[in-house]
């Protein structure tokens, strides 16, 4: 007796474009007059002791999913003693989305895409543009929060800091969801310790202007994939 004919469904990623383009950006909400907001892993006071800003992007689902490549950031230095510092490195996070915030701070073992200790990067004044090694990652339809900090002792004699931005030039509005902070101790201010917090509102880390710019710059290169679904049904089993 033969089986009966199986419909087996196979699940292709088919990448539209081999070339990176900008998927998203958030540049064009800077202010004229920037202001970064600290985020940054100060490995010699004390050692391991950071800061860390987020802010998310989406995935739509009519483009069923990203490949992302590299990550531009726009960023300053502060605080400079003599001549302006690099990082030893920098660590990229790439988190899920529980209820408009980053959905851990586990940051290392339960980040969605974690990639530390990158050399992988060029630095200019403090905007940084991060190749992610491997190829990049994958990323299907839904919410992330993008999380960024550079390695650097403060011996370097400077802080590296986040700039602001806003959605399409209106100050005061956001891009999704507002931006999110927090520190692992106390290192700028007594709040948003080891949990993440609306950066503005409940960590009171920001610039002066008013209304003050909610998002952080940032811009994601890379290429759309689609996945196509080819059904089969012509296996036949005895």
């Amino acid at each position: 007796m033969r089986n009966p004919i199986l419909m087996v469904c196979v699940l292709l990623m088919v990448n539209t474009s081999v070339r990176s383009e900008e998927l998203f950006s958030s540049f064009d909400g800077v202010p004229a007059s920037i202001f970064g907001i600290s985020s940054q892993v100060f490995s010699d006071f004390p050692p391991g002791s950071f800061t860390i800003g987020a802010d998310d992007f989406e995935v739509l689902s009519n483009q069923d999913g990203w490949t992302i490549r590299r990550i531009n950031v726009q960023g300053l230095f502060f605080n400079i003693q003599a001549v302006e510092p690099t990082p030893d490195s920098i660590n990229v996070y790439i988190l899920g989305d529980s209820n408009g915030q980053p959905d851990t701070t586990d940051l290392a073992a339960a980040s969605i895409y974690a990639a530390e200790n990158l050399n992988t990067f060029t630095n200019n004044n403090g905007n940084f543009s991060i190749t992610l090694p491997g190829g990049g990652v994958n990323l299907p339809a839904g919410t992330y929060w993008l999380a960024i900090h550079p390695n650097m002792p403060l011996a370097n004699g400077a802080q590296w800091g986040w700039v602001e931005s806003s959605a399409d030039g209106n100050p005061g509005t956001a891009n999704g969801a507002v931006s999110v902070w927090f520190q692992s101790s106390e290192l700028i201010n007594m709040n948003c310790i080891a949990m993440w917090g609306q950066r503005i509102s409940n960590c009171d880390i920001g610039g002066t202007s008013n209304p003050q710019d909610p998002d952080l710059a940032f811009q994601i290169e890379g290429s759309q994939f689609n996945l196509d679904v080819i059904f089969k049904d012509n296996f036949d089993f005895n």
